[in-house]
This record gives structure tokens, sequence and C-alpha cells, in this order.
């Protein structure tokens, strides 16, 4: 239909302060204005909106007076066939049909709203210093509007005539409603692929040509397979014994067809026309127009022939992207025009405090932040005021999710594998397109907490280990020094005496203190040893520990999947 619509209101049925909801409306029942030339729908003088609905709508709506004298008018002559057709109709449905209401016509209502703009003069807020207007919505009483004054410093009204969006309802020759819209602008947001001049197409609207080409040429081709089947005979007159030539007709084609002759000569199957030459490649040049002009290649489709390069397959695909620049560029204007629309709706209707829950984790591992709007302070501040101030949008295009997601999946395993790089686990896992992997990642999760406690449980151990063997050094180093300098003070005593015999001692003593170093060198390399082996068989250990994780992990997956072979 080469058009798609975005409607922008605040719905108060789920609560009572009034909810965003977006929806997205029937293109048919979007009616534009024809002096509509541009995407922008602040430069739209109006639009209409249009809709079936039934007594009961009504008065849910517009009350039951109102109701009554809709359903009691008769269908209005300026009604086009098409729309008395589909009221009277759509009557006879459970929900439109109402026996109980005894209405004498029992019938659809077609609801037409319209939203226009209109100039007016109106009293408006006004900044003194800045210069900036704002419009005072008409339910406000004059007390409301004094309260405004007296808390917002240089701020005063005036009377200036402004543009107004007003919206009307009406259905048949009666008005149900016409006052000023509660929004700033059109509830509508379009999406056209393709504007120029107010004229809007859409993806596939190229395509419906050469597809009725193709529709045609595959027609006749069933056609001329038809006819060969079903070329007819050719019968000499009065050789048919079995039946009449009118049987002849109806039954010549069947399959296990019998005809009873006088002379088998007398009767032959006409041969049917050949195939015309190039009849069979029209419908393969219909396929290659609509492809060609769709500018979808059979690269981006995942449709490549298997000799072409991956890096071509991909540089091709990263081009198609030029062929839907357009759209793409529209359609970014729409959501950036939808953002500006939702924004104005939260700052006319979200003046109370609220506090927002936002997660920026995923769901398998959330991570919720919360922040408060329009919290009041007991200075008398407002802080995160939504309702003042002026606000822009950044839109960042991404893929879908999974798409996105697949891809992160495959660069994460490109560098786990090629290059090495440490990638936990749950990373891999929650991107993974596993059905299970909830389940997977809190199994691995809690065992791996329980290998990291046992992990660090031997690392301690060998940290309190390498402490005592330095203290030990430590204290052995400190009683050496003791021993030397006792000995050296007896020495230099007894080499005052006599220098000979204490010459004699000190070499003595010197051999004697070789010969304990080498002892404890040598007990202390049988230590490193022992340590070292004991570091071997905690390493194995935990080894070991490591596979018996894994085998439990896979059994349990297995155990845990919903199809299982034998």
């Amino acid at each position: 239909m080469g058009r798609a619509y975005y409607r922008v209101r605040v719905n108060f049925d789920d609560n009572v302060r009034g909810e965003v909801d977006i929806c997205s409306p029937r293109s048919q029942d979007v009616v534009l204005d024809p002096s509509v030339d541009t995407y922008n729908t602040k430069k739209w003088p109006q639009f209409f909106h249009r809709r079936y609905v039934s007594h009961h709508d009504l008065v849910a709506m517009f009350g039951k007076a109102a109701a009554d004298e809709v359903g009691y008018a008769p269908v209005p002559d300026w009604y086009v066939y098409e729309d008395t057709f589909t009221a009277q109709q759509m009557g006879q449905l459970p929900h439109y049909h109402d026996p109980a209401a005894q209405l004498p016509l029992r019938r659809a209502h077609l609801l037409i709203e319209r939203e226009y703009r209109d100039m007016a003069v109106k009293d408006v807020f006004i900044d003194v210093e800045t210069g900036d207007t704002s419009e005072i919505p008409e339910t406000w009483d004059r007390d409301r509007v004094v309260r405004v004054l007296e808390l917002t410093p240089g701020l005063s009204t005036t009377r200036r005539k402004v543009e107004t969006i007003r919206w009307a309802v009406t259905c048949g020759r009666h008005v149900l409603h016409k006052k000023d819209s509660p929004y700033k602008n059109f509830t509508i947001v379009p999406f056209f692929p393709s504007f120029v001049d107010g004229v809007s197409v859409g993806g596939v609207q190229s395509l419906l040509d050469p597809q009725q080409l193709y529709n045609k040429i595959t027609s006749q081709e069933l056609h001329i397979i038809n006819t060969t089947a079903n070329s007819g005979w050719k019968v000499k007159v009065g050789a048919l014994k079995n039946m009449t030539i009118e049987e002849l007709e109806q039954a010549g084609a069947k399959s296990g067809f019998v005809a009873e002759l006088d002379d088998v000569s007398n009767m032959e199957k006409i041969q049917p026309n050949a195939t015309p030459q190039g009849h069979d490649r029209l419908s393969f040049k219909a396929d290659q127009i609509m492809r060609q002009l769709s500018g979808v290649s059979n690269q981006a489709r995942g449709f490549a022939r298997e000799d072409v390069a991956g890096e071509a397959i991909m540089a091709n695909q990263a081009a198609q992207d030029v062929n839907s620049a357009g759209w793409l560029a529209n359609l970014h204007r729409t959501k950036q025009m939808l953002a500006g629309v939702v924004i104005d709706c939260v700052q006319a209707y979200y003046d109370d405090t609220r506090t927002i829950v936002i997660n920026r984790g995923s769901a398998f591992r959330p991570n919720f932040d919360t922040v408060t709007i329009n919290q009041p302070t007991p200075e008398g501040q407002v802080i995160n005021d939504v309702t003042n101030g002026k606000f822009t949008t950044v839109l960042v295009p991404a893929p879908s999710r999974s798409t996105l997601s697949e891809e992160d999946f495959k660069t994460l395993v490109m560098l786990k594998k090629d290059l090495g790089i440490q990638i936990p686990d749950a990373m891999l896992l929650e991107l993974s397109p596993a059905s299970n992997k909830g389940q997977i990642i809190q199994a691995i999760t809690q065992d791996s907490n329980e290998a990291a406690a046992a992990q660090r449980e031997i690392e301690t151990a060998a940290q309190q280990a390498e402490i005592e063997k330095l203290r030990a050094s430590a204290k052995k180093e400190d009683t050496a020094a003791l021993l030397n300098q006792a000995r050296a003070e007896k020495f230099a005593v007894e080499a005052a005496s006599d220098p000979d015999a204490s010459y004699e001692r000190v070499e003595m003593t010197r051999l004697q203190i070789e010969q304990e170093d080498r002892r404890e060198n040598r007990a202390l390399r049988r230590r490193e040893i022992d340590d070292r082996e004991q570091h071997r068989q905690n390493q194995i250990a935990l080894g070991l520990a490591g596979l018996e994780n894994d085998r439990y992990l896979a059994e349990k997956q297995l155990n845990t999947s919903p199809t299982r072979q034998e």
C-alpha cells in the first residue's frame, strides 16, 4: 500500500495518571489531505482517521444519549456504495448486532476523526527573559494559572493569535466531539518508503506489474502443457463402435482411454504444436526483472553460489544497503519523529513523580537501574523535571536483536579460537542460539563458583606454605648471624692471648661453618623439590576436578534436552 503509520496517544485504562500508548492503525483507514506534500507532519493542514464502531462503542465513548441519536438516524445519503454495504454487512456480526437495543437500523457506524490546524486568540504564558511562549490549556481555571505565576518567577501571561490543533469526531451527520486537541502535534506519525510531491511508493509496488507478467506467462505455459495432453483426435465417420463423438470429447484425454474401431487406421491422435521458441525463457526473464527491480541480490538472500569467495559475498551484502538507503533513511526519520511525539506526550502528562526501571543488562544477567523523575526536594526544587525545557533525541540504528547476537557470538568465538583471548563461557552461552542456555549458564556459574572456591583454597594453602618457608629462612639467617658474631668475639679474645692456637681454631671453625652451610643448602633444595612436587599434585587434582565438572555438565545437558536420541 506504499505507506504505514504509528499512532501515539496517552492511555488511561491501566493507569489513571496516563501512559504513552503506541499502536499501528490500518493504513487504509488514514486519509491524508490532498495538499500534503511533505514528510513532516508539522506542515500538514489536516488528516482523517475512519473506523467502524458498534452502538456499545458509541455509548462507552460519548454516552448513551449521543449513541441513541446516531443509532436511530438512517444511513447518510452521501455514503458511497462500499460504505453502505460494509455498514450493513458488519451490522450482522455479533459484536455490532444487538437485538436488545431495539434500533430500527442495526448496523455498524462509520466514525470519522479529523485532526486539523486552526488559528485562534488564546491566553499564553510568556517568559519575559527568553521570550518563549506556551499555550495555556483551555481546561485550566484562573486559580491554577495564578498558582503557576506565583511559583515561576519571570513568567507572565498575554493574549495572542496562535496556531492550535482541533479534534473533531463525526458519525454520519452528527458531531460527537469538537474541541482543542490535548496533544501538541498530530497523533499520527507516517512512514513512506518513498515520498515525492505527496505521492508515496512502497517497497514492492514496482514489482506488481512484473509479477502479473510472470503469472500470465506461467498460465500460458500451463495451457500449452494441457493442450499437449488433450490435443484431440481424427476419426473416420462411423469408425467408433463403443461410444459417440460427444463421449469421445469428454473421455478422450483421460488415462486408460479405450476406443473400439472397425479399423485401427481409422483413428489418429492430432499432434499438438511445438512450444514456441523462446516462450520457456519468458518466465525466466520475468523472474530476473523482479529481482533487478527489487534490488535484492542472491548474496543478500543467502543464495550465493558455492564457488564464490566469502569476502566477495560479504562485500556484496555490505553494498546491498545502498539499494535500500532511501527507505532506511525514511524509516530513520519516522523513528526520530516518533521519539519527538513521545517526548511531547511525556512532558504534557508525566507531571507527577514516577520511577522508571531500566535494564542495562540482559534477560539472563539483568542489571537494573532506577530513575525517578519529577522528584520534589524539601528545599522546593524538582529533580529530573521532564515537564520543563526542550529535549532532543539521538537515534542509533542497529540490526535486530537476534542478528546482532549471532554476529557477536561468531566474533567472540573467533577471538577465543584464533587469538586465544580468554572469553568467559557464560558470555558465549548468553549470545549463543541454544534454547536452554539459561539453565546451562546457571549450572556453569554454580560449578564455576565451587571450582573457584577450591582453587582459592589451594592457592591460600600454597601462600601459607611459602610464608612459613620465608619465615624459617629469615630465622635461620638471624641465628647464623648471631652465632658468627659470638664466634668472632670469642676468636678476637683468643687471638689476643695465643695467636697460633687462635689461627687453628679459626680454620677449624671455618670448615665447620662451610660444612653446616652445605648441609643446610641440601635441606633447602630438598624442601624446594618437595614443594614443587606438592604443587604439581595440586594442579593434577584441579585438572581432574575440571574434567569431572565438564562430564557432569554434559550429562546434565543431555538429560535436560527436549529430544533425546538413544
